[in-house]
């Protein structure tokens, strides 16, 4: 019996109840975080590992869902580990690592073939052999301070996704090797591989010209808002 993880903004609990249901009455084992309270447990390591111990992750797309950090953190680690079903509710469209995927289209009331849909799925899925370069965050990222983040990638690597703000705020993000990292921190010239200024997400296609070691850096100068930044990169 498979097992599903349901990825949901805690705003629409109610839409999660009815998914819950219709999943169990397809036959499948579900995993929902607020029937799993364990005092004391590090959040992000409890969403991690019932990932791990999950087959197919349905993620619900709502408005809320979209402004939720826990939400695109739980698609970002799900990707390339198992097959992602996105349920989109409402007059929105499935973004960052969703971007460009098949989603169904579901109004709130109609009976979802999950039995169906999971099923092919499971056939279609193929494991990614490159996981993630980094951990996907969100990394909080307060004005005037910048954050550094390791990417495992050596030279040849080609380097693809997504970097956005949770939010829908603007920042600033550089791929600097070590010797331009010391240059950033002291405040000196500094050349970059990849990089943009002011924009609220980025579409990254970057291949690493020397063996490294790599840094992401994310910045957001002169903002009075600290922002939220995800990361969802992942070798070719």
């Amino acid at each position: 019996m498979s097992k599903v993880f349901i990825s949901y903004s805690n705003k629409d609990s109610i839409l999660k109840d009815k998914i819950g249901n219709m999943l169990r009455q397809c036959a499948f084992k579900t995993y929902v975080d607020v029937e799993d309270v364990r005092p004391a447990q590090y959040l992000p390591r409890k969403i991690k590992d019932a990932i791990d111990k999950s087959d197919v992750l349905v993620a619900i797309i709502t408005e809320n869902s979209l402004q939720s950090s826990w939400v695109q953190n739980e698609i970002g680690y799900a990707d390339g580990r198992m097959p992602i079903v996105p349920l989109v509710v409402g007059e929105v469209r499935p973004g960052g690592i969703l971007t460009g995927r098949e989603f169904v289209i579901w109004n709130a009331t109609d009976v979802i073939d999950f039995k169906t849909i999971i099923g092919n799925a499971l056939t279609d899925f193929s494991p990614s052999k490159t996981p993630a370069v980094c951990d996907p965050g969100p990394w909080k990222i307060e004005s005037g301070l910048y954050a550094i983040i390791e990417l495992d990638a050596s030279k040849g690597d080609r380097v693809r996704g997504r970097i956005e703000e949770t939010g829908g705020g603007d920042f600033d993000w550089y791929i600097v090797d070590e010797k331009n990292l010391v240059s950033f921190q002291n405040a000196d010239d500094y050349n970059y591989e990849g990089g943009g200024e002011g924009l609220t997400s980025y579409t990254v296609a970057w291949t690493a010209r020397g063996k490294g070691p790599w840094y992401l850096v994310l910045e957001v100068p002169r903002r009075r808002n600290a922002r939220h930044v995800s990361v969802f990169l992942r070798k070719e």
